[in-house]
């Protein structure tokens, strides 16, 4: 599994992790104490007074956030762990440098924090930064674990957490924005003359920083990112007027549509505009928002929290719970995961991570023996629907029977792991990925909703292209549209997207069959800002025109009753289609050409949903290939010439991968590079009956091959 840390960096000098090595000894030494109430766990290193104030201000922010903010954080989830360390030697013990904040985490494993809180005040009328931090980052966790599945650029999502860690509260208001001049934080907005300087131009568009430069240089360039997104964030809560022109940029930015444009739309000026305003207001005092606590859902609930001391097994185990999130260095974890085990023999969450961690992996036998030890568990019986899908995966790609029964199998272990632990999210992803295989007979809902539950804890664009695929196999529209949204906007920013011109495709469909446009002199206006210009008949497009949507894409050429017949779509965010059209959708014959960054420059032939499929030539980089296609990649019979080599390769693919001619008394199913030579990562089976099915390499690491069951 792979873990997708959230890193702190809260105008504070950060370095990449360094190779530390957990002093175990040193943890298991100090005094922990564990605080909990329904929605937390906090175990720390501070006094039993401090555990509750840490508890009360994360239950107080959860609940502001879903009365005053409509942040609908999921109930259904596991408690959050916070492991909150004070002893700044400590924190480095755990494998984190003394300059990090702190790290939130949340993967198909689950979700945990880690937070530097050296001189705690729960008390809101002494603000500090170790009580910025925690906010901070719970900030950006309540964002992500919620009902409503929503994409923030990085400005926004980081600028939004500097705000609400500003959160007060006494026993009359609760208030956000109330900043001390003395903080420092304001000193990241000056430029070299000591001017405001915003530059929302390179904020807007900023997608990653480095953290592993800790040159003066780069840390003035952290500093003045967290200052500026902050204080941005801060002149648009300044009014109503405002707040309804971010919430209308962030509905944009979820469309898929452009930053520039997104920007350009919803606040209807220039960047040079904006900096001047977001200047003028920073000039003058800032508004703070005060939302009476005294009445109404403001008024925090009282909180039952529970303190008690823990032992050392329960420290331990605790520190494991952690750390298995966190990118911490491999041998800080292995220190912690085996001190755990040998303070926890018996206990199955250790015995899981022994398997999990291993350097040589595990197999399916090893799952089995601790399955017998620890029945019913959910990570156990996901375990083996992960390995048993993992077979029938291999089986599929190699041509080789039984992988629908394997697949079977494995939806039966994923089904009993969700039944034994609904909040396991691993489950329910490897039930959305074995429906992907599956015929359409099968039922498609059941792999959507395992794809849609675990995108909640890892949304990545694979999650949503999952449920985009079966929700079209399935008839879902609607659902699908959604989904490749979702799979754009949480996508590499400004590189190509795969899902680009599909999205447009479903987008152009969902407005022609569903809105109702307006009669203009020359075509036809519709509420989304998208606007015809051609022939008409009964406020549909019908004959020659061109729709051009407000995101910059286009389809040019003949309309039917109100669809696409034949013609061009030029998608902004990449990729074009030129030819035939079925029920709006491309399909038939035609051309695709890709954008930079894709993995090939051109297709002509036969295409299904904006992909080839049938029979095509497909021209890259590494060369031409000419036959049939499935589902966008080669399957079939088919003839490939390296760019390198003036041959012709004939022969067989499945599902993208070459089946090269038996050599050395196996059989290898892979990938091949200009050379025209056999390259990179696949399958190999032994020709003789019943011979061995490995996952195995050819060119750089030949020779290397693991068990399908490890």
């Amino acid at each position: 599994m792979t873990n997708f840390p959230r890193v702190l960096a809260l105008a504070a000098a950060l370095c990449s992790i360094p190779a530390l090595g957990a002093d175990v000894d040193a943890l298991l030494r100090a005094k922990w104490v564990q605080a909990e109430t329904t929605h937390f766990r906090v175990v720390t290193d501070q006094k039993p007074e401090t555990a509750r104030l840490l508890v009360n201000d994360l239950e107080h922010m959860r609940h502001f956030s879903l009365h005053a903010l409509g942040i609908d954080a999921l109930d259904t989830v596991a408690p959050l762990t916070v492991l909150a360390i004070g002893d700044a030697d400590l924190f480095s013990d755990v494998g984190l440098p003394k300059t990090y904040g702190g790290v939130f985490s949340n993967s198909l494993l689950g979700y945990a924090a880690i937070a530097g809180v050296k001189g705690y005040v729960g008390d809101s009328d002494t603000p500090t930064f170790a009580r910025a931090v925690l906010l901070h980052e719970y900030h950006h966790f309540l964002i992500r674990m919620t009902q409503q599945t929503a994409a923030y650029p990085m400005w926004c999502d980081e600028g939004m957490s500097e705000y609400f860690s500003t959160l007060r509260y006494d026993n009359t208001s609760v208030s956000v924005g109330d900043i001390d001049e003395n903080s420092g934080r304001i000193s990241g907005l000056r430029g070299p003359g000591g001017e405001l300087y915003i530059d929302s131009a390179k904020l807007f568009n900023t997608t990653r920083l480095d953290y592993a430069d800790s040159s003066d240089d780069n840390q003035d360039e952290l500093n003045a990112f967290y200052a500026r997104a902050g204080f941005v964030i801060h002149y648009f809560n300044s009014s109503p007027e405002l707040r309804a022109q971010l919430a209308h940029y962030l509905r944009l930015y979820n469309l898929g549509i452009g930053q520039d444009r997104a920007a350009r739309l919803a606040f209807k000026r220039s960047y040079a505009e904006l900096d001047k305003d977001i200047a003028h207001y920073l000039h003058r005092r800032l508004n703070v928002r005060v939302f009476k606590a005294t009445d109404g859902p403001f008024k925090f609930p009282p909180v039952e929290i529970k303190v008690a001391p823990l032992d050392q097994p329960h420290v331990a185990a605790a520190l494991a719970g952690v750390l298995i999130h966190m990118e911490v260095p491999d041998e800080a974890r292995a220190a912690v995961l085996a001190r755990n085990l040998q303070l926890n023999p018996d206990s199955a969450q250790a015995q899981i991570d022994r398997l999990r961690f291993a350097d040589n992996g595990y197999s399916m036998a090893e799952v089995l023996a601790l399955s017998e030890r620890f029945p019913g568990n959910a990570q156990l019986l996901s375990l083996q629907g992960e390995l048993t899908l993992r077979q029938a995966e291999a089986l599929r790609a190699t041509g080789l029977p039984g992988w629908q029964a394997l697949l079977l199998k494995a939806r039966g272990q994923f089904r009993r792991a969700i039944q034994a632990d609904p909040g396991y999210p691993a489950a329910y992803a490897g039930l959305g990925q074995l429906y992907l295989s599956l015929p359409d007979s099968e039922p498609l809902d059941e792999g959507i909703a395992g794809f849609d539950t675990a995108s909640v804890y890892q949304a990545t664009p694979d999650m949503f292209r999952g449920v985009a695929t079966l929700a079209l196999r399935a008839r879902h529209p609607g659902q699908a549209l959604a989904a490749l949204r979702h799979a754009v906007t949480f996508g590499k920013r400004g590189g190509y997207s795969q899902d680009a011109l599909l999205l447009d495709n479903l987008e152009l469909l969902n407005e022609l069959e569903h809105d109702t446009p307006a009669a203009t002199a020359d075509g036809l206006d519709y509420a989304s800002g998208d606007r015809y210009v051609g022939q008409v008949r009964g406020l549909k497009p019908d004959g020659r025109g061109k729709l051009e949507r407000i995101n910059g894409s286009y389809f040019e050429g003949t309309f039917r009753d109100g669809l696409p017949l034949t013609g061009k779509l030029v998608s902004v965010r990449g990729g074009q289609y030129e030819g035939q059209f079925s029920a709006g959708m491309a399909a038939g014959q035609g051309t695709l050409r890709f954008p930079d960054g894709a993995p090939a420059a051109s297709y002509v032939g036969g295409v299904a949903l904006g992909k080839p499929d049938g029979h095509g030539v497909l021209t890259g980089a590494t060369g031409r290939y000419e036959g049939a296609f499935l589902n966008g990649v080669p399957h079939g019979e088919g003839c490939f010439t390296p760019a390198a080599k003036p041959v012709a390769i004939r022969g067989k693919w499945l599902y993208g991968r070459h089946v090269w001619p038996a050599s050395g008394g196996e059989v290898f199913v892979g990938s091949m590079d200009e050379q025209g030579a056999a390259s990179g990562a696949g399958y190999c089976y032994g020709t003789a009956p019943n011979g061995d099915l490995h996952h195995c390499r050819r060119g750089d690491g030949q020779g290397e091959s693991t068990a399908l069951d490890d």
